[in-house]
């Protein structure tokens, strides 16, 4: 072989080299891009099932001084029969006390913004009655919020629990 062809060789040796040393650099930015999504996914699940847990434990919290009531109970009690005081309150405002304080100790405390409600509707009527609240702790123009219901059958209509949690 010739010098000249020995040098041509080695150009483009060095040519695909630097090809292939670009194609991994662009290989590995695309995979560290499409790594990202999963997590902003994984963070709304985590939060929506934070969000449903919570209030499933909090609506079946048993509360002290209340006959062995839940927060459930005393919603219930609140809105038909009136029958179950607390420490001579009635169950309503015991109720609220109580959610004060589970959210206060936990999504306070984390500084994670959310909105609380507690709604009747009764029979036929859409209209929604506020039981108590509304706790509104997030910012108006979030858009993405991640939301928990509980809905209790009433004799007659429905009372629905709601837990927003927004992101920061």
């Amino acid at each position: 072989m010739s010098k000249k062809s020995r040098k041509s060789q080695t150009e483009v040796i060095g040519l695909v080299v630097i090809v292939m040393i670009i194609a991994f650099a662009l290989l590995f930015f695309t995979s560290r891009s499409f790594t990202k999504k999963p997590d902003t996914l994984k963070k709304y699940y985590s939060d929506t099932n934070m969000a449903n847990k919570l209030l499933t434990s909090m609506m079946k919290t048993t509360v002290p001084d209340c006959k062995g009531s839940t927060i459930q109970d005393l919603y219930e009690d609140h809105v038909t029969v009136r029958a179950i005081k607390c420490k001579g309150m009635e169950s309503e405002k015991y109720a609220q006390i109580a959610v004060n304080t589970i959210l206060g100790e936990t999504l306070e405390k984390w500084n994670v913004p959310y909105n609380y409600y507690v709604y009747q509707s009764s029979g036929s009527t859409l209209r929604a009655i506020p039981v108590f609240g509304p706790i509104e702790k997030c910012n108006t123009k979030t858009k993405e919020k991640q939301v928990a219901s509980l809905a209790m059958p009433l004799n007659p209509g429905t009372m629905t629990v709601q837990l927003e949690i927004c992101p920061e």
